[in-house]
C-alpha cells in the first residue's frame, strides 16, 4: 500500500490517479475523509483521516503503508493562517517530521518528499552548486533524507555540480 499525504491536492491527486492508473493500493492521508471522498470517483483509493500537524493521528492511519509519500500542504498555500495552524512551519517543517517518524514508527520501507521549497529537515548549507545550495540533515531524529539538493545542483552518484 503507497500512502499520499496530500493527495487531495493538485500534485498529490495526480500522483494518487497515476498510482492507480498503475494498478497499486492507494491510501490517502485527508483531514476530512466526507469531503474527499468525492475527489477520487471510483478509483478505488482508500481514504484515511489524519493530520500531519497531530503526531498521534498518524500511528493508526500508516499501518500497513510500504510507502508514504508526503507533499501536503495547508490550504491556499502559499497564504499562511496562523490562525488555524495553516504555516508552512506547521504543515512542511513540523508535518513532515511527524509524517517522517510515524512512518519509520509504522515501519515503511520508502519516504519519499515532495515540496517546492528546500526541505524543512535541512538547515545547513555546506557548498553550492549552478542553482542553490547542496544541504545536509540537521541531525532532527526525524530526518531521514541523507541529503537534498536544488535541481541541477547535485548528481547523486558524483556530488555536486562543479560547473558555474
Amino acid at each position: 500500500m503507497i500512502l499520499v499525504a496530500g493527495g487531495t491536492g493538485f500534485v498529490g491527486g495526480g500522483i494518487v490517479r497515476e498510482l492507480r492508473r498503475r494498478g497499486h493500493g492507494v491510501a490517502v492521508l485527508t483531514r476530512d475523509s466526507k469531503r474527499a471522498a468525492s475527489r477520487f470517483g471510483d478509483l478505488g483509493v482508500e481514504l484515511r483521516e489524519g493530520d500531519v500537524r497531530d503526531p498521534t493521528s498518524l500511528g493508526p492511519t500508516l499501518r500497513g503503508s510500504e510507502v508514504v509519500i508526503g507533499c501536503q500542504q495547508f490550504p491556499n498555500s502559499p497564504i499562511e493562517n496562523p490562525s488555524r495552524g495553516y504555516t508552512f512551519e506547521e504543515v512542511d517543517a513540523k508535518g513532515t517530521e511527524n509524517l517522517v517518524a510515524a512512518a519509520k514508527a509504522s515501519g515503511a520501507k520508502r519516504y519519499i518528499y515532495l515540496s517546492g521549497l528546500a526541505p524543512p529537515p535541512m538547515r545547513h548549507t555546506i557548498g553550492s552548486g549552478r542553482s542553490g545550495a547542496l544541504r545536509r540533515p540537521c541531525g532532527k531524529a526525524a530526518c531521514c533524507i541523507p541529503y537534498s539538493a536544488h535541481p541541477g545542483c547535485m548528481d547523486r552518484r558524483t556530488g555536486p555540480s562543479t560547473a558555474s
